[in-house]
């Protein structure tokens, strides 16, 4: 199944069963019509869909009985569910990311940053992630502590959402779009980037990296 939110005014995220070239409508996420839902997350063993936006919607949606779970007052940029399947960390519009427990509805701050965080993505072993910032690069930052490990530069942003993850053998690489139309490849360990790959004749806004290298 696929979960797609839409942009800026958007009241619902659509949840599609996708077999083989057909795909179905399997329900909708909404609450009000006045919503804005603008990006999810499903939790590790796919029973529930965390989506939410940038008006104060936050919702832990559970596809088995239909039911919604709201936090209220949350305006989110990116989230990610952790396989605790409990702990969801989100990037909000206070220039932060924190975590959430929906079982006990207690939240505590990761980390923060002086700039707008617009798009976070999870290391596989979810120690550390990955923070695209408005204008300033992406971050790398670990978890548990909240320290800043790493700031990558050389993309452009300005007016989408870039959005970049973690690749290759060990996640040893970290790939992102960009406004310049290039797709720009780091190592981790690695400030600048050692690959810049023409990605379209457009704005590159996303990408996915083959987990393996050949």
């Amino acid at each position: 199944m696929i979960c797609v939110c839409g942009v800026e005014k958007c009241p619902e995220a659509v949840v599609w069963s996708v077999t083989g070239t057909e795909a179905q409508i399997k329900c909708r996420i909404t609450q009000n019509t006045e919503d804005v839902l603008t990006c999810c997350s499903w939790s590790p063993d796919n029973r529930f869909i965390y989506t939410g936006g940038q008006q104060g919607q936050f919702y832990k949606y559970d596809l088995h009985t239909s039911t919604a779970y709201n936090w209220e007052g949350v305006r989110l940029h990116s989230v990610a569910a952790l396989r605790d399947n409990k702990t969801v960390l989100a990037a909000d519009s206070h220039k932060r990311v924190r975590s959430y427990n929906f079982e006990d509805y207690t939240d505590q701050t990761v980390c923060e940053d002086e700039s707008q965080i617009i798009n976070m993505s999870l290391s596989g072993d979810e120690k550390h992630c990955l923070l695209t910032l408005a204008k300033q690069g992406l971050l790398l930052v670990d978890i548990a502590s909240g320290t800043s490990i790493r700031k990558y530069y050389g993309i452009l942003q300005s007016d989408y959402q870039i959005n970049s993850c973690f690749g290759g053998a060990s996640e040893q690489f970290i790939v992102s779009g960009s406004e310049d139309n290039l797709v720009y490849v780091f190592k981790r360990d690695c400030s600048s980037p050692i690959l810049q790959a023409r990605g379209s004749h457009a704005y590159c806004l996303l990408r996915c990296l083959e987990p393996r290298l050949h």
